[in-house]
């Protein structure tokens, strides 16, 4: 977002493998949305996919999508 928009700037780009590190702190069975905000793009996304395909199974849960 540009800061003549918002005010501020985003400043620091973190590459998606270092975002996923960082988001599998946040991993427990009880999360169950993560995602990115401002400077995170689809390759953000795709990392943090990766995390829970790493995950262990039995704390996947399956979440139907609106139009099932």
């Amino acid at each position: 977002m540009p800061a003549e928009d918002s005010g501020w700037a985003f400043t620091e780009e973190l590459a998606p493998a270092l975002y996923a590190g960082l988001a599998s702190t946040w991993m427990s069975p009880r999360l169950r949305i993560v995602g990115g905000c401002c400077g995170t793009t689809r390759a953000h996304t795709a990392a943090l996919r990766g995390l829970l395909d790493l995950a262990d199974p039995a704390q996947r849960i399956s979440i139907a999508s609106p139009n099932e």
